[in-house]
Parts: structure tokens; C-alpha cells; sequence
């Protein structure tokens, strides 16, 4: 066992290797910046390790109601996959390195390994908690880095890695196969990385979590949004609609890379600005955060005299998945039944909203 924490190479990571062959070199030694999607990712993986491990262990009560159903989601799951079969072991946060005469290519720890007696397959679960896609497992470096590991490691044909995602209802898999052209891809995809003279390639995946980025450090992403500010500085804006598609393209890629960059430099001007008081001319202003009912049952007993029924229940919103949930735990029917009675009792009461269009990329295209 290793006492490095993260290998630069590491299986969650080598997406970013891949797009980007400079990335290891320009995230060397830069500590990681923790945001509140990270933090709660963090504590929900810990949840269902904990859970899966002991059944009787308690929930935190710091943990939303919300966030508490996507992790009994994730323990039904978990638990869908077993075969319930003597002799099958169940490995939670499980060191995985992957080698190469005798030397180490990369390491990491993988959410969840069933491994199933007198079969040359393994189960190898993967947590997901965002609310951005992962790429489906059959072109996943991270699901593949795992696989290849798992498989030297336990000496098997054949390990399935499956992507789990309860917050935004993804599920994909993939049957990974023991093969030389598996091995020689992620070995590439290291040897490149590892390259001194690796170049950086940036863009809006492999740059939206790298630190260098984050960090402000990595001078192919300053160079992105120095010449995307030039760009502005000498588009008037009514200019967009006469540029060429190329050039159009162009600046909507180099815009999202570097939104990120510019929230988190929002939020630190925020903060100096709460620290000092004023910063170059910028003070935070306070302004209301708006209102919101927290009895709706004892606003309706105040207001009805004056208003009717159908007149309250017009300003009211009610948050469909909530309600589902709500409605599936309260049934104490599995989250399949539970949901196809919710549409069936719900059918006449709840419509589809009409599809919204959103930008998507050819698959292949870089």
C-alpha cells in the first residue's frame, strides 16, 4: 500500500491526461480548491461506504432530505447488484494499482468491487453525484484505468464498470474485456502525459476541474481568456451575428472554459470585499433574499377567509421528483412499482413540459 494520496495518473483523472497531455505537469504540487459540489459529493460517497458496510449505521443528520433519498437510492442499487450467492465479497473503497514490470503506471480507489466466486468477472461500481453526464462506460478512461486494475489484480476476463448517478438518473455500463489494445490505450495515454514536453491542449472538459486552471497557472488557459477578452474588446456585440460559424464556435467553447475561472474570481472579490470593507472601487451590497413559506398548510388556514382555494394553489409549486419520492417512501414499494404508480394515479394531473434544445457536440469531434 502506498501512502501517496493521489497518484497524477490516477483513474479519475486521466480523462483530463488524455485531452490534455500538459495537465499532469501544470497541476504538479497545486492543492486542491474544494467547492460545495465536491464537499457533498465527498460526504455521500462516505455515506453509502459506511452504509453498505454496516446497515444499521445511521445517517448524519447534516445531510439533506433530498440528498438522504439519492443515497438509499444508491444502497438499492448496490444491492441490486448482488447475487446473494456463498462466497461473494463486497470491497468498499478499494485500493486498485495497475503495473507494468513491476513498476506502478497508476493507483486509485474504486467506490465499490463485488467479486463473484467461480466466475472470471467482477462487478465495479462507480459513484456519481453531479449534475453533469459522465461519458457513457464504453469510452470512459476513468471505468476502463479500473477495469485493467481490477482485472490484473484478481486475474479476471472480464470486469463490468458501471457509472451511477441518482441526482440526474444515469446509469451506463460496460463489460471491459482483458484485452492488449485496452492495456496499450491507458499505458499511452500515461506515457504521453508523462512526456516533459507534453503539450496543453485546453478546453472546456479537461480544463473545468484541472487545478492549474483553477489556479489561474496554466498559461495555454490565461492565454484562452486574454484573447477572448480581446476578442470582445473589438466584437461589438451586434457583430455576433454576422461571424462565420468557425469563429462562432469558437468563442461559445472558449466562453464556457472560462466561466468557471470567472465565477470563482467573483466569489474571492466577494470575499474581500467582506473582509476589507472595499476593493478597488467594489463593495458587497446587501439586497433581499427574497421570501418563502415554510407552513403551507398554516398559510392557507390565514388566508382563506379572503381567498379561495383554487386561487392559492395557483401561486404554489410543487417540485415533481420531490413529490415522487415523497410518494414512493411513504408506499413502501420498490422505486420501480413506486414510480409506475405515481404516472399512473398522477396521469391526469401532471404534463410534460415541451423539450428544450441544448448545444451538443458530435460524438468524436474534439
Amino acid at each position: 500500500m502506498t501512502t501517496q494520496k493521489h497518484h497524477p495518473c490516477s483513474p479519475s483523472v486521466l480523462y483530463r491526461r488524455e485531452l490534455c497531455p500538459g495537465s499532469m505537469r501544470m497541476e504538479q504540487d497545486l492543492p486542491d480548491i474544494p467547492n460545495d459540489a465536491s464537499i457533498r459529493g465527498i460526504m455521500m460517497h462516505d455515506i453509502v461506504s459506511k452504509k453498505i458496510l454496516n446497515p444499521y449505521f445511521c445517517i448524519e443528520p447534516g445531510i439533506s432530505a433530498d440528498d438522504s433519498e439519492l443515497v438509499q437510492d444508491m444502497i438499492r442499487f448496490h444491492e441490486s447488484r448482488l447475487h446473494l450467492t456463498e462466497g461473494e465479497k463486497t470491497f468498499v473503497e478499494e485500493y486498485l494499482d495497475y503495473k507494468k514490470n513491476n513498476d506502478v503506471l497508476f493507483f486509485g480507489t474504486c467506490d465499490v468491487l463485488i467479486l463473484h466466486p467461480n466466475t472470471e468477472c467482477a462487478i465495479l461500481i462507480d459513484w456519481k453525484t453531479g449534475r453533469t453526464p459522465v461519458d457513457e462506460a464504453e469510452d470512459n478512461c476513468q471505468g476502463a484505468a479500473y477495469a485493467i486494475a481490477a482485472m490484473q489484480r484478481y486475474k479476471l476476463l472480464f470486469c463490468t464498470v458501471i457509472f451511477f448517478n441518482p441526482t440526474i438518473h444515469q446509469k451506463t455500463e460496460y463489460t471491459f474485456e482483458n484485452s492488449d489494445a485496452l492495456r496499450w490505450n491507458i499505458e499511452k495515454i500515461i506515457e504521453r502525459a508523462n512526456d516533459p514536453d507534453a503539450p496543453c491542449i485546453p478546453g472546456e472538459k479537461q480544463c473545468l476541474y484541472c487545478k492549474a486552471a483553477l489556479h489561474g497557472t496554466c498559461p495555454a488557459f490565461r492565454g484562452i481568456a486574454t484573447e477572448l477578452y480581446e476578442v470582445a474588446k473589438r466584437q461589438p456585440l451586434e457583430m455576433i451575428s454576422t461571424m462565420p460559424d468557425s469563429t462562432l464556435v469558437d468563442v461559445v467553447e472558449k466562453g464556457k472554459l472560462i466561466s468557471k475561472f470567472s465565477d470563482a474570481a467573483e466569489k474571492e472579490l466577494k470575499e474581500r470585499c467582506e473582509k476589507h470593507g472595499e476593493v478597488c472601487g467594489y463593495f458587497l451590497k446587501e439586497v433581499s433574499g427574497g421570501r418563502e413559506a415554510d407552513d403551507l398548510k398554516g398559510l392557507w388556514g390565514m388566508l382563506k377567509p379572503e381567498l379561495n382555494q383554487d386561487d392559492f394553489l395557483s401561486c404554489c409549486k410543487v417540485s415533481i421528483p420531490s413529490l415522487e419520492k415523497a410518494f414512493i417512501k411513504a408506499s413502501g414499494s420498490t422505486v420501480k412499482l413506486g414510480k409506475e404508480r405515481f404516472a399512473d394515479l398522477t396521469a391526469d394531473c401532471i404534463t410534460e413540459k415541451p423539450a428544450r434544445k441544448m448545444l451538443a457536440k458530435v460524438k468524436g469531434e474534439k
